[in-house]
């Protein structure tokens, strides 16, 4: 069974091409898919960012959900990436800052999503927005279900007779015994491996 869970506390380094659209489409999908987030709003035009914060007093954004940290982006990113209960780091900066984030987010098994000095255009929704920006803001959990007993003692009762006025069986009750055969017969090797598991152990 896989369910997809929240990442947990996520990092993230805006860009500084459009300050507060960056801002946006980065903490959007990371807060509704139920993150905390600590981040870095663009270094040259922090105050967009810091005035849009006043919304979030004001909103009904619990407590410590978003936490705008501004200043020098690739400093602060090195404590972020090296913290070892940030789960996700989220790096768009320049190629050097997005290496570093990659090398040292491997030493703590961090998941990582950089950019690579690339830019992109956010006033474009392919680039903005969009499925890749919900997909690292989750990670997938799987669970492993033992279904070893439950089959070696499952036996499949027998299909209706589906049958005709004169004893023919229809195509239904003729398809319906065949797979109660073909299942019957594999839960039954099923048994039987178990059972021969069991006499080796």
């Amino acid at each position: 069974v896989k369910i997809n869970e929240p990442v947990g506390t996520i990092g993230i380094a805006c860009p500084d091409e459009y300050p507060l659209l960056g801002f946006v489409s980065l903490f959007a999908p990371a807060v509704v898919r139920g993150n905390t987030i600590i981040i870095v709003p663009s270094e040259a035009y922090p105050l967009s960012a810091t005035d849009l914060y006043q919304v979030f007093e004001t909103s009904d954004v619990p407590a410590g959900v978003v936490n705008i940290i501004t200043g020098n982006r690739n400093h602060l990113t090195k404590y972020l990436v090296e913290h070892q209960n940030i789960e996700a780091m989220w790096y768009f900066g320049d190629a050097e800052g997005s290496r570093f984030v990659e090398h040292a987010s491997a030493g703590n098994m961090k998941r990582s999503w950089v950019n690579y000095g690339c830019k992109r255009d956010w006033m474009v929704d392919e680039q903005g927005q969009g499925v890749e920006f919900l997909y690292n803001s989750t990670e997938c959990k799987n669970i492993w279900m033992p279904m070893g007993e439950v089959f070696a003692n499952w036996k499949i009762e027998p299909p209706l007779n589906h049958t005709k006025k004169g004893g023919t069986p229809t195509k239904q009750g003729s398809r319906e015994k065949k797979h109660w055969n073909t299942c019957n017969c594999i839960f039954e090797n099923l048994e039987k491996n178990i059972l021969q598991e069991e006499k080796i152990k």
